[in-house]
């Protein structure tokens, strides 16, 4: 299952005491809040995730803009597991995912074929 989960909540769930915005690291945000302001349902994604949304990456997008206006890195909200923010890994597309795409597509366009 993936999350959007930003480094504020990561601290919060280890029971890290939050720095303030001068002890803050590059990653961390900025308190710009362009991220509530662009979601369609008003959710501060800052508190973690949330059952009002509705997964449409405005606040991803709006972030990436802000952070990227600032000099800073790319990335702080985004999907993610647990896993991959614990470790810093990236998102990787296999071999398998990949070829069972193709191989799903290469059999909708012999059956849309047929059926003609």
């Amino acid at each position: 299952m993936y999350i959007m989960i930003s480094k504020e909540e990561k601290a919060a769930q280890n029971g890290e005491i939050m720095k303030t915005v001068k002890q803050q690291e590059k990653e961390d945000c900025i308190d710009c809040h362009q991220c509530v302001v662009v979601c369609p349902t008003g959710i501060d994604i800052r508190n973690g995730q949330q059952l009002e949304c509705v997964n449409c990456t405005a606040c991803i997008d709006a972030c990436d803009e802000v952070m990227e206006k600032v000099g800073l890195p790319k990335g702080l909200v985004r999907y993610a597991t647990e896993a991959e923010i614990e470790n810093q890994e990236t998102f990787q597309i296999y071999l398998q995912n990949e070829s069972y795409h193709c191989i799903s597509c290469f059999t909708d366009r012999i059956f849309r074929i047929l059926n003609v």
